[in-house]
């Protein structure tokens, strides 16, 4: 995977996720790289989410660099981002 492709998979996500009324932009991670930062929609809490490929295939990656799931799998991305913004605010 490019990290063109990685691109394209986080505006991909942060589409779904600004469907779901949850902000989310794209900007350059520590690294370099580009990552997905999203928001809780009304208090201040944002979680950064990546995309790397390995040899099983691309993942997304949470801030602390656990896979989230395939990068092929929006939909379950979109469920644990939202998840994770509301349990800490729970």
């Amino acid at each position: 995977m490019s990290d063109g492709d990685g691109v394209e998979r986080l505006e991909e996500l942060a589409e779904a996720l600004g469907k779901l009324g949850v902000p989310a932009r794209l900007r350059a991670a520590d690294d370099g790289r580009t990552c997905l930062r999203a928001s809780h929609p009304q208090v201040p809490l944002s979680t950064d989410v990546h995309v790397r490929s390995f040899e099983a295939g691309a993942c997304f990656l949470s801030e602390w660099e656990t896979i989230i799931c395939p990068a092929a799998n929006t939909a379950e991305a979109v469920a644990y981002i939202a998840r994770l913004l509301d349990l800490r605010i729970s």
